[in-house]
């Protein structure tokens, strides 16, 4: 029943409320544009897990004010669950390839999400300036740092651009992790199970604790904290 159901919900829900924003932009100034956005992408991710079979809740409290959010990466079912946990001011960086489905992409675009090209310098820095823009706006941004979806749920090493662009924007990294989504749909797999998915938010780490030169020891300490709130066992040291 969860597939029966989950991914025809998917289809339908994905393509009606991308079909709504875009039109949103044609119709309303971008401000009203992106509280529509918010409020689909909310209901498109209720209607997702909930059509799955999948439960959900939420453990912690997000800071108040910006901030640069790191999370696992071990399902599509990671990117609904996040939605719902976390404030409508944080925007999503994903990769590039997604804003070039028809539809979907631009009504990413339309929700302020920010393209990430790790092949090409020139957009690299454009995506870091526009989460730049944002968080000097008093919006967070939210990363997936690991670059991709873990094969074996295990946690893959950090990439250090988010990390970057806390530490120049001197705002705190807040570590989230995922518990249970990969369990609901690996990578491996394009069957859904129904299973409970737990998002944790953590303490947020001060970038004025660390500074551009201990950058490594952010990273390590991100990662350390992501792994616990995920439910992950540490790798060896």
């Amino acid at each position: 029943m969860a597939n029966l159901l989950g991914w025809p919900t998917l289809v339908i829900t994905t393509v009606a409320c991308a079909s709504f924003v875009i039109c949103c932009t044609w119709l309303l100034p971008r401000r009203w544009t992106h509280k529509v956005f918010i409020a689909l992408s909310r209901f498109w991710s209720r209607c997702w897990l909930w059509s799955s079979g999948m439960d959900w809740k939420f453990e912690g409290e997000a800071p108040a004010g910006g901030a640069v959010y790191v999370a696992n990466h071990a399902s599509w079912l990671d990117i609904p669950a996040l939605i719902l946990a976390l404030p409508p001011t944080v925007r999503f960086a994903a990769k590039d390839s997604l804003f070039r489905i028809p539809l979907f992409g631009a009504a990413l675009r339309a929700g302020g999400f920010l393209p990430v090209n790790r092949e090409d310098r020139s957009r690299a820095r454009d995506t870091f300036a526009s989460g730049r823009e944002h968080l000097a706006e008093g919006g967070s941004v939210l990363f997936f740092p690991e670059g991709t979806r873990t094969y074996d749920g295990a946690l893959l090493p950090f990439q250090r651009g988010a990390f970057l662009m806390a530490l120049k924007s001197r705002l705190p990294v807040v570590p989230v992790g995922v518990e249970g989504s990969f369990r609901g749909l690996p990578r491996t797999s394009w069957s859904l199970v129904p299973t409970s998915i737990v998002v944790r938010i953590g303490e947020a780490l001060e970038a004025e604790d660390y500074g551009l030169r201990e950058r490594r020891r952010l990273v390590a300490d991100a990662h350390a904290a992501v792994t616990e709130l995920a439910g992950l066992e540490a790798p060896p040291s």
